[in-house]
């Protein structure tokens, strides 16, 4: 499982707090060309394989009964947070008073503690650059800092963190 998490600490300089800036991540994000990338979905469907995705969205997807589709129409008018949209991303980002863009520090588990699911974080973290987000990745150690740190922390860290191996 991959996803982005923004730790939730309420130090006022904390550009994370602003949604604007929660949303011009998001809608910086290709999914369609994520899922693709890292799971070969037009190579399979070219050979005549249907291969049904799903997005997460502030529910993973492995919660049936729970989770809505982000491309569905139950989801409501926060969809279009979930769609790309780099013009838009940035007039939020804009609007949050980062038009000139925002550094952020990205902690992200950058051994083979987890295989490579680091290269999933590097792609989002990419998309991200195009809406003005400078990231800085900060190396964290899977059991000496991302477990207590950040897995086990309950949002009590300022950073982002970029990939979540074991669904906790």
């Amino acid at each position: 499982v991959t996803v982005m998490t923004f730790g939730s600490l309420p130090e006022a300089n904390n550009p994370l707090r602003d949604e604007r800036v929660r949303q011009a991540f998001s809608m910086s994000m290709d999914r369609k060309a994520w899922i693709d990338a890292f799971y070969n979905v037009s190579n399979f469907e070219k050979d005549g394989l249907t291969v049904q995705t799903r997005w997460n969205s502030a529910l993973p997807l492995d919660f049936p009964g729970y989770w809505l589709d982000p491309q569905g129409k139950e989801f409501g008018p926060n969809a279009k947070y979930y769609e790309r949209n780099i013009d838009e991303a940035k007039k939020l980002m804009s609007a949050a008073g980062f038009g000139s863009g925002l550094s952020i520090k990205s902690n992200r588990i950058t051994t083979n503690a987890i295989g490579d699911l680091y290269r999933h974080a590097e792609a989002m973290e990419g998309m991200a650059l195009d809406s003005g987000f400078k990231i800085a990745v900060n190396a964290v150690d899977y059991g000496t800092d991302y477990v207590p740190k950040i897995r086990d922390a309950n949002g009590q860290y300022v950073l982002q963190s970029t990939t979540k191996p074991d669904g906790k």
